[in-house]
C-alpha cells in the first residue's frame, strides 16, 4: 500500500475505493516522471526512493548523469529529514516537539 512499504496492506483500502490498477497507475508514473530528472532529492527512508536512485545511479534514467541528495543528508535542518528508526539528538528533539 501506498505510503506504508507494505503491499499487504492493500485490503484495508478498499474503504476509499482504492483499486490496484489505481496503486499500479501512479507507482508507475511516479516512477517515469522521476527517471527523467537530471537532480533528484529524495527520502532515502523510502524503499521506493532509494530504488529510483539505485536506478538513476545504473544509468536508467533520461539524463547522462544524474545527481541525487537523500533529505536525509540536507544541508539545512529545517529541511532534513528523519527517519523512523534514527536515534540522533535532532531526530529525537523533532519526534518530541511533534506531540
Amino acid at each position: 500500500m501506498q505510503g506504508t512499504g507494505n503491499p499487504s496492506d492493500f485490503s484495508a483500502n478498499f474503504i476509499n475505493k482504492t483499486s490496484a490498477d489505481d496503486i499500479m497507475l501512479s507507482a508507475i508514473t511516479s516512477l517515469k516522471t522521476q527517471l527523467k530528472a537530471g537532480f533528484s532529492v529524495g527520502n532515502c527512508c523510502s524503499n521506493f526512493h532509494n530504488l529510483i536512485f539505485d536506478f538513476l545511479r545504473d544509468g536508467c534514467g533520461a539524463a547522462e548523469e544524474n545527481l541525487s541528495q537523500c533529505l536525509q543528508e540536507n544541508e539545512d535542518p529545517e529541511f532534513r529529514v528523519c527517519c523512523q528508526w534514527t536515534k540522533t539528538d535532532e531526530c529525537l528533539k523533532k519526534k518530541e516537539s511533534k506531540k
